[in-house]
């Protein structure tokens, strides 16, 4: 695939520096230019060629303002079908799209005879191709869909549209737009003024854009925060907010208690292990709501809120010159977590594989977890993310005590094996241990290997148990 370097960049402005270019240009690309040249619009943006693919400083600067690339395009051109450059849009040149060869059984019954069956040929739907295709699975997609004003979407079977307005196709059948969804998630911010949403609205917007966005795959590992880059800029922006590792700092005391959902999950070495960017698979909050409010350590003794650090702070520990040559990458991969915490060894604790899960109601499926258990057989907690390494020295530490609600954990029924249960009997032994809206501390599992301190899990104790074991006071430094 042809890509603009440092060294072709200048001969590439010149007028027809694209004629007879080797290697030649993809199709997709050379569809993409002929799209253009019939909506009569002069400019077209194309990563590979508009962005200088071996300067790593000035990629990481353009790809962090594309939303402001997105949002002032007249239209985005998506190639829904293509698996690759080498994929042309179809439709476009002669030959090129398939055939509308889908059919659906009709059964046709009137009140005293049954007709014999028809078929029908009909057109794949956007629903259906989305659902079938690879688009939707591939990270560099996802803020294409949500930030883009309007769409031209080409699938092997047809065209369609898509705008605020809604969707339409070129067989001049309407369409809904609810065929996909990514398309709206930001509609909310877009259609409403500058910091008129509340903080739990934005919160819960974020974590469902990392929800969404983490089960996506990614050729290159180190490429998940800068995929996702865009839609930070329009929350930073819109909302005010500051990322550290792909975490708000102003919420980090709440952002640090997702937990994933995928079962094999693994670590991506170029992000701190203490964000859901530092581990692959899809990440999720839903067992921790903003509406539930942290103590914080002015309000309540041995109950501590993280202390965080801004990441200027963080970083003012390299000297100036090896900061300045750093970009915006480089800079979130050694952000450094510094806490003052009461850490607890996991020795004191029994840690025990959880009871096989059914599914949950909210859809949202469970990575396996493990029951924490005292030396005398109490069930006292839960842990979720740990994947049984026993290398290192393993401590629990308290992050927070969230407040939670009667309605929210002793009567949220829930089907975990062939028993039905409370959410905070899932968690504890609710026959021994008593509800209150402060009962459960939130815990990260970390470990220490040689020097360097990782997290490897998160969970919740019950605070009669935690108060009861012995602490030690300590600073950290989480990476």
């Amino acid at each position: 695939m042809f890509k603009t370097t440092s060294s072709n960049c200048n001969a590439l402005q010149q007028p027809g520096a694209f004629l007879g270019i080797e290697p030649p240009l993809n199709p997709v690309v050379r569809d993409a230019i002929e799209v253009s040249r019939r909506l009569a619009e002069r400019y077209l943006w194309i990563d590979a060629l508009c962005i200088p693919q071996d300067n790593e400083i000035q990629k990481a600067k353009l790809i962090t303002g594309m939303d402001s690339i997105y949002a002032q395009a007249f239209l985005t051109i998506v190639a829904l079908s293509a698996d690759s450059a080498e994929s042309p849009l179809p439709g476009v040149r002669q030959d090129t799209r398939l055939a509308n060869i889908a059919s659906v059984q009709l059964s046709i019954t009137r009140t005293d005879e049954r007709l014999p069956n028809k078929f029908l040929a009909v057109r794949p739907s956007l629903y259906d191709v989305l659902r079938k295709g690879s688009y939707n699975s591939r990270g560099w997609t996802f803020q294409e869909s949500c930030l883009s004003r309007r769409c031209l979407i080409f699938t092997d079977h047809g065209t369609f549209f898509h705008c605020d307005s809604g969707l339409e196709s070129d067989s001049g059948m309407s369409a809904t737009s609810d065929a996909w969804p990514e398309r709206n998630i930001l509609s909310s911010v877009f259609e409403t003024r500058e910091n008129s949403l509340d903080v739990c609205y934005q919160y819960n917007l974020y974590t469902r854009l990392v929800f969404d966005f983490s089960k996506r795959k990614l050729t290159y590992s180190e490429d998940s925060l800068k995929a996702i880059s865009g839609i930070f800029a329009v929350l930073s922006s819109r909302f005010g907010w500051r990322f550290v590792a792909g975490m708000p700092s102003h919420l980090m005391g709440h952002a640090l208690l997702w937990r994933s959902a995928s079962p094999n999950q693994l670590r991506n070495p170029n992000f701190p292990s203490w964000s859901w960017a530092g581990w692959s698979g899809r990440s999720h909050w839903n067992f921790q709501s903003l509406m539930d409010p942290l103590w914080t350590e002015s309000e309540i003794r041995n109950a501590p809120l993280v202390p965080l650090q801004s990441e200027i702070e963080i970083l003012q520990e390299l000297n100036t010159e090896a900061l300045s040559s750093l970009d915006t990458h480089d800079r979130i991969r050694i952000s450094v977590l510094h806490v003052n915490v009461d850490s607890v060894r996991m020795g004191t604790f029994q840690i025990t594989p959880g009871k096989p899960t059914r599914g949950l109601p909210d859809h949202i499926p469970i990575a396996p977890y493990e029951e924490i258990w005292t030396t005398d057989g109490l069930r006292c907690g839960i842990l979720y993310d740990f994947q049984g390494d026993k290398r290192g020295v393993h401590k629990f530490i308290a992050l927070s005590r969230s407040k939670w609600t009667k309605e929210r954990v002793v009567f949220r029924g829930r089907v975990y094996g062939e028993h039905f249960t409370s959410w905070f009997g899932h968690v504890c032994d609710d026959k021994k241990l008593a509800f209150s809206e402060y009962c459960l501390v939130n815990v990260m599992l970390v470990v220490t290997k040689e020097t360097e301190t990782e997290r490897v899990g998160i969970g919740l104790i019950h605070n009669d148990v935690w108060q009861m074991v012995a602490k030690v006071r300590e600073n950290m430094e989480l990476r």
